[in-house]
């Protein structure tokens, strides 16, 4: 019988296939301000972002690597932008914990590779993000609202509440 997808089930995953990875490239995990919404997993290293979400019920897995920005939002957000994302959903007639071992094994291999390129790929990312533009006037104006709605990048100095968890 398939695992139950829970939040522990990515939590345990991310922890096994992950965190060492992230820990032989220098990355900390942090927390967020208690009132931020914020990826569930957060690590930084030398301004360099790494966070992961799954939305268990939209089976929705987003991983990325950037610098971290304020998004205006309803409530105090925080997101992930640059070079590096894998976002994918989990087929309904799919095993859920076989997929996320999958997924996040794929990331625990190509993130070496994005890391030692991260300084060399963030501002191209950057600038091709603020300059995405939708194929339809809706899409145009979905990107534009989107765009408008990102604000300065944060550093874990600046992040007022947020802790490091070593």
């Amino acid at each position: 019988m398939p695992r139950p997808v829970t939040d522990d089930l990515f939590s345990e995953t991310f922890h096994k296939m992950l965190e060492p990875v992230l820990a032989e490239h220098g990355f900390r995990r942090i927390v967020p301000p208690h009132d931020w919404m914020a990826p569930t997993q957060l690590f930084e290293s030398q301004n360099r972002w790494f966070g992961a979400s799954w939305d268990r019920r939209d089976r929705y897995l987003e991983v990325s690597l950037g610098r971290l920005f304020c998004y205006r939002d309803v409530m105090r957000r925080a997101i992930i932008q640059g070079p590096y994302t894998h976002h994918v959903d989990c087929g309904m007639d799919e095993d859920v914990a076989q997929f996320m071992a999958t997924q996040l094994a794929h990331v625990a291999a190509s993130l070496p590779s994005a890391v030692e390129t991260f300084n060399a790929r963030i501002d191209e990312s950057l600038r091709t993000i603020r300059a995405s533009v939708g194929a339809t006037a809706k899409n145009r104006r979905i990107v534009a609202e989107h765009l408008a709605r990102i604000g300065d990048p944060l550093s874990v100095a600046e992040w007022t509440g947020c802790r490091i968890i070593e």
